[in-house]
């Protein structure tokens, strides 16, 4: 099943794809069925890949990769970043999401094939992704390795991580090693004068494996030059700063995008004000508060569940997953469930999104 939602200005369109597999297919079949969807939407609409994301057990991975070949012509060789999950109530696939562009928009592969660069007008627009390093060492210096070669590129296409909105971390055995990935990342972020700033990009740390093996994968995006046109959402809704309680990110970013205003909402849990989960051992709870804190930075930035384009759904078991099910029925985001341990052993559930909405 195909979800699209999209922003036009006058001289760029840019389309948000989520798909979800048919269940009641062989998940060989399920992957199939999604790249035919996404090539003939994409064909269909004269549009182009600019972030793609896979998410699935590794055998699911498997069969999306094998299916991906569909693609053809759009494929332009940056690889999908593929995230292994446990099999939920989706099986071995839980989706792929691609965040699409009109295909009269400049892009350029960037080299060695980790990312993108989109040119609108005066702005661009760049996205690393998939940047991973099994092979440094333990989970915390994979992730100082990784911030690192972060930099290094974004100084090559003049950019710096005040240039950043956004950043995704997946951090595979979460629950190990979350308070050094903070202590790796406030200590980069302090070198490079994001901590002064008060410039934190929206992010996500979530307990997804990258396909590789890595302890830790790094994507993110940002506007090369345009720092001063990024908005940072440092507390948002009922939550205040994260970085009050030990990490370095803010609650959303909001920038100008070719189709309009994109605003991205970080991974978002039922935290108080004070940093304390809240609703323990109580998935419906954790699920009804979180939904309330995405909604809270929707409206915060003039958007509502119409204008939300993009979630991923994180959930800590099948348990989690059939409570979301059931309280979502009513809701209509586009959205990828997937199992996946959230950076606290008593959070249930975690959300990320993005809101669009034209100039």
């Amino acid at each position: 099943m195909i979800t699209i939602q999209s922003i036009k200005s006058c001289s760029a369109s840019e389309y948000y794809i989520t798909v979800l597999p048919d269940t009641s297919l062989p998940h060989e079949f399920q992957a199939a069925t999604i790249f035919q969807e996404i090539l003939d939407y994409l064909s269909s609409n004269g549009a182009k890949i600019f972030i793609e994301r896979d998410f699935g057990t590794a055998e699911g991975l498997s069969a999306l990769d094998t299916a991906r070949t569909t693609l053809q012509d759009k494929d332009d060789g940056v690889a999908p970043v593929r995230l292994i999950s446990k099999p939920g109530l989706h099986g071995e696939i839980a989706g792929v999401q691609i965040h699409a562009v009109s295909d009269e928009l400049p892009m350029e592969t960037l080299q060695d094939g980790v990312g993108r660069m989109l040119q609108h007008k005066e702005h661009s627009y760049l996205a690393l992704t998939g940047l991973t390093a099994p092979q440094h060492g333990c989970a915390a210096q994979q992730a100082a390795f990784l911030f690192e070669r972060a930099n290094s590129l974004l100084n090559k296409y003049d950019a710096c991580f005040l240039d950043v909105a956004r950043t995704w971390l997946w951090l595979g055995d979460i629950l190990d090693w979350y308070d050094d990935l903070n202590r790796v990342r406030t200590a980069c972020f302090e070198k490079w004068k994001v901590l002064g700033s008060r410039r934190l990009p929206a992010s996500t740390g979530i307990g997804l494996h990258p396909l590789d093996g890595g302890a830790c994968g790094i994507d993110l995006i940002a506007m090369p030059g345009h720092a001063a046109e990024i908005s940072h959402l440092l507390a948002g809704g009922n939550q205040d700063s994260a970085y009050a309680y030990g990490s370095a990110f803010s609650r959303a970013a909001c920038i100008p995008t070719p189709g309009g205003k994109t605003l991205y909402i970080s991974g978002t849990a039922d935290i108080d004000r004070q940093g304390k989960t809240q609703n323990i051992d109580n998935p419906a709870g954790q699920i009804e508060a979180t939904i309330e804190n995405i909604r809270a930075l929707l409206c915060g930035a003039g958007m509502g569940d119409e204008q939300l384009a993009h979630a991923v759904i994180y959930c800590k078991n099948e348990e989690v997953e059939a409570e979301w099910q059931r309280q979502s029925r009513f809701l209509k985001w586009p959205c990828i469930t997937t199992i996946a341990v959230v950076c606290r052993d008593n959070l249930l559930f975690e959300i990320e999104a993005v809101g669009i909405s034209p100039f």
